[in-house]
């Protein structure tokens, strides 16, 4: 059995809190699958229930098993934000490289790999953290960095302003500034 799964994983880079948004193709290749294996990855990616009993075979599938393996390579969920099976493939449509990983059960090819920096709640705290240093700014200044650097981030400004305590920032409902 072969398909194709596309994914999309974030890693943090550096100081600035920005992080690197990987955009895959990857083709997994394996003969059965892997119940136990497969039971453990949804569990901890959806956080299903995967009691045969309740779910039945539903869950316990080929695209699944494919999606497993890709997601665990990238490091598992706290990294993984989106796994999905595209296709089945056939044989003759595999790559002739050497898988990227391989083991017993299992053959992964990354076949496309774009990257891109984003932002992150952190790195956006991190810029108004950064304003702060002249003086405290007003919550609307915060609340406008927020929109310029963070737009479709996928996070909340009440997120950034956690972030943005965590620096040793306080905030009140009228202002931001820099305690330390």
């Amino acid at each position: 059995m072969n398909a194709k799964v596309h994914v999309v994983h974030d890693s943090n880079t550096g100081y600035d809190g920005k992080a690197t948004r990987r955009k895959c193709v990857c083709i997994a290749s394996f003969d059965s699958c892997d119940d136990l294996f497969l039971k453990r990855w949804l569990g901890s990616y959806c956080g299903a229930d995967t009691d045969k009993d309740r779910f039945g075979d539903g869950l316990l599938n080929n695209p699944n098993y494919a999606r497993a393996i890709v997601g665990s390579y990238f490091g598992g969920t706290a990294k993984v934000l989106w796994v999905e099976f595209e296709s089945f493939v056939p044989d003759d449509a595999l790559p002739a490289s050497e898988p990227t990983q391989k083991n017993e059960k299992y053959k992964l090819w990354i076949i496309t790999d774009s990257k891109e920096e984003v932002e992150t709640a952190e790195s956006v705290a991190r810029s108004i953290f950064e304003e702060c240093r002249r003086g405290k700014i007003t919550m609307h200044a915060a609340r406008v960095i927020f929109n310029d650097r963070g737009k479709g981030g996928g996070f909340l400004f009440e997120d950034v302003l956690a972030e943005f305590d965590k620096l040793g920032g306080a905030h009140t409902d009228q202002y931001c500034r820099h305690c330390r």
